[in-house]
């Protein structure tokens, strides 16, 4: 494994380490809500690695392709069927996680001498986004007002890390009360600047939602472990669960109701992004999107 799949694997908490072989039961569990999906078959995802993390309201997707060595990782956007890859300008790799609707994306990139920033792209124009002092930053979620949310690590130990809020220029750092030290990640902001992410207790991952200054904690009822990765505008919540002796299912958390969401005839799930028209995205064998109905 190269250094930036390794310092990703640290970063974000394993996110796929849970994810085991075992057959899962796939369907939408609510039984008034369905979701139709459509598997995006990428250009030269011949691995499978691809990843899909974000989709906007006009359904412009971003994520990450991967090649098979994990020596060229690129950011993408897909959008009206158009597949475009792009690199941060100088940059050795390069992964993206959102997109607002002003066509702004961020992520990360690693440089030539293996360090990890923070970036933003706008109509081609590329900045680089670092918290000060931080030897590694990652920007995982922007919002329409240019707010954006991610982690970043201090020193040498990549399993330590802070989530932070950039909001005007301005760093604000923070973690959920009671955490294990340097286990918390936001990955997602909406435009009431709503973030969401996830923490650890105990080497257990749970979901989290910090609004007007208050943290909430997110957990899939009867789950071992619960994640969650982004926020719609309209406060719709998603990411991934795993059940006592299973696997991951993807999940959506809206006024207080938790609905199972998986494609069918696949072995585990992953829902990563959310718009406000009822679309997601997700990962399981191969990315995918889907339009639901009734189930936010």
């Amino acid at each position: 494994m190269n250094k930036i799949a390794c310092v990703l694997s640290a970063l974000l908490f394993v996110l796929y380490g849970f994810l085991s072989s075992h057959p899962a039961f796939s369907q939408n569990s609510s039984p008034n809500g369905t979701c139709s999906f459509q598997t995006l078959h990428l250009p030269n995802n011949l691995g499978g690695f691809d990843t899909v993390e974000a989709i906007n309201d006009i359904g412009a997707i971003v994520g990450t392709a991967v090649n098979f060595n994990e020596t060229d990782d690129h950011g993408f956007l897909f959008f009206k069927g158009k597949f475009s890859l792009f690199k941060f300008p100088g940059s050795v790799l390069t992964s993206a996680h959102d997109i607002n609707n002003r066509a702004q994306i961020v992520g990360q990139y690693m440089d030539r001498s293996g360090n990890l920033h923070g970036f933003v792209v706008h109509d081609g124009g590329f900045q680089t986004i670092d918290v000060p002092g931080a030897s590694l930053t990652a920007v995982e979620g922007i919002n329409d007002l240019g707010d954006m949310v991610g982690v970043f690590v201090k020193g040498t130990d990549l399993e330590s890390t802070t989530s932070f809020l950039r909001h005007n220029g301005k760093i604000t750092t923070f973690s959920f009360p009671g955490a294990d030290p340097g286990r918390t990640a936001a990955f997602g902001i909406n435009n009431r600047g709503v973030i969401v992410g996830t923490y650890e207790i105990a080497f257990m991952h749970h979901g989290f939602m910090l609004e007007n200054g208050h943290f909430h904690s997110i957990d899939f009822p009867g789950a071992d472990e619960t994640q969650v990765f982004k926020i719609s505008n309209d406060g719709d919540i998603v990411g991934t669960y795993t059940p006592p002796f299973g696997v991951s299912n993807g999940f959506s958390f809206d006024k207080g109701q938790f609905r199972t969401i998986n494609q069918p005839n696949t072995s585990f799930n992953s829902v990563r992004g959310v718009n406000n028209r009822d679309q997601i995205v997700g990962t399981n064998q191969l990315p995918y999107k889907a339009t639901c109905r009734n189930v936010f």
